[in-house]
């Protein structure tokens, strides 16, 4: 049972590994400049290529890629600076030689490009809507389809079996986001009058107060497409 957790550990980390390459080598493809995303299109030359240096942008592939590993690694080997005391909350294990230390520490995301805010902050704003819907839609969709499944098997060769097979099926082999714009125009934007749906919008919403209340109906839609 141990041998098959690690191995089943190791197979995850590899393929996180693999993925955090795969997107690294696209944006360091792109035509796109996260310097410039930083600071916009009027800053100038001096204050991009400074930008770059600091981000590391100008180092070759593998050396960020390796850099970012490090920097999202529990266990890693850093300089004790006041630099990476700021980034890092790390717990030094022992030192390693040359000033360097070997930490274990919390995973640093580094920070948004395009805002400056700490990728961290940004996943914890995410993260409790992203539950809710997620949780929300999955007890909702074990319901529907313990009863949708029940219902086949009692009814099995009939007109409801064949209705609801092929209902699934459909629902499986339409692309989420065709099925997002299709249910969000039925139902947000043609019969929005009849169903009180918007076709957008965020669970959390500000009142005329100033003050931030859920607005639970924009679950439904989402809900749908989850279901979809």
């Amino acid at each position: 049972m141990i041998v098959y957790i690690l191995r089943k550990l190791l197979y995850g980390i590899l393929v996180m590994i693999f993925v955090i390459a795969g997107i690294t080598s696209i944006i360091f493809l792109a035509p796109v400049d996260p310097a410039q995303l930083t600071f916009g299109q009027r800053a100038d030359t001096g204050t991009i290529k400074a930008k770059t240096e600091e981000l590391g942008l100008d180092l070759p592939l593998h050396v960020q890629l390796i850099r970012y590993l490090a920097d999202i690694s529990p266990v890693s080997v850093i300089h004790d600076t006041p630099e990476n005391q700021r980034k890092y909350n790390y717990l030094p294990l022992f030192i390693t030689g040359n000033e360097s230390l070997l930490v274990l520490k919390s995973p640093y995301l580094r920070e948004s490009y395009q805002t400056g805010r700490p990728v961290k902050e940004l996943l914890a704003e995410a993260v409790p809507s992203t539950a809710i819907l997620a949780g929300s839609a999955m007890v909702l969709a074990i319901l529907l389809g313990v009863i949708l499944g029940i219902l086949a098997a009692l009814h099995a060769r009939t007109v409801w079996d064949y209705l609801i097979s092929v209902v699934s099926v459909f629902g499986y082999s339409v692309p989420s986001y065709v099925a997002a714009v299709l249910l969000a125009l039925v139902f947000g934007y043609y019969l929005g009058d009849y169903t009180g749906l918007n076709i957008q919008g965020s669970l959390y919403i500000l009142d005329d107060f100033g003050d931030w209340k859920v607005q639970w109906k924009n679950l439904v839609l989402d809900y749908l497409v989850q279901q979809w």
